[in-house]
């Protein structure tokens, strides 16, 4: 399913976003990265995330919404999976790479994002306000969230286009789940979707 350039993809108009992992230090020491959303409407603790815009691959979206909500230069790593939801009926997959920060910068509040927090992924886990991103948040660490298990080992590009395949075609998947859920009146809700 081809996304268009307004970061919708196919005639159902789904959402598609970007985001990262973001992490900081090294084995039992890193800290990930998450971000306050201050609109009265949001108020909720998230992973650093956003819409594509015009014509934009999703990988840079990723790393352009980072440094904006987070306010870090990162580096690019290993496909993370994505999530998947529907509000008002328009189902929205959000696609995540982990990140290592590579330079920080002072953070500024703004009337978006006001709070940046960087955390032990089991401290993490517990403050993100969605669900689905703490549970991708704990699969990729593995149940000892403050965990060793650090998905930037060296990969060959060949490993990356597969994984990035992969979470792809999970990501289609998911996308016809939410399509089903919001159509069938039996159908199993959405949170019911496939296990990346």
């Amino acid at each position: 399913m081809q996304t268009s350039p307004s970061g919708k993809a196919g005639a159902d108009l789904v959402e598609v976003a970007a985001g990262g992992l973001v992490w900081r230090g090294r084995g039992p020491f890193r800290k990930l990265a998450i971000v306050h959303r201050a609109a009265p409407d949001r108020n909720d603790w998230v992973l650093p995330k956003g819409k594509l815009d015009r014509g934009e691959r999703p990988e840079d979206a990723a790393l352009r919404e980072v440094k904006e909500e987070a306010q870090v230069e990162a580096r690019l790593g290993a496909p993370a999976g994505c999530t998947t939801h529907s509000k008002n009926g328009q189902p929205k997959v959000t696609l995540y790479w982990h990140m290592r920060v590579m330079r920080r910068f002072e953070f500024q509040p703004n009337a978006e994002i006001d709070q940046v927090r960087w955390l032990r992924p089991d401290r993490a886990i517990r403050l993100l306000t969605h669900p689905n991103e703490r549970h991708l948040v704990l699969r990729e660490c593995g149940r000892g969230a403050r965990g060793s298990r650090w998905c930037f080992r060296g990969r060959s590009p060949r490993q990356d286009r597969l994984e990035t395949a992969i979470a792809f075609a999970r990501t289609h998947l998911n996308l016809l789940a939410v399509r089903a859920a919001d159509t069938a009146p039996s159908a199993p809700p959405a949170s019911k979707l496939i296990s990346l």
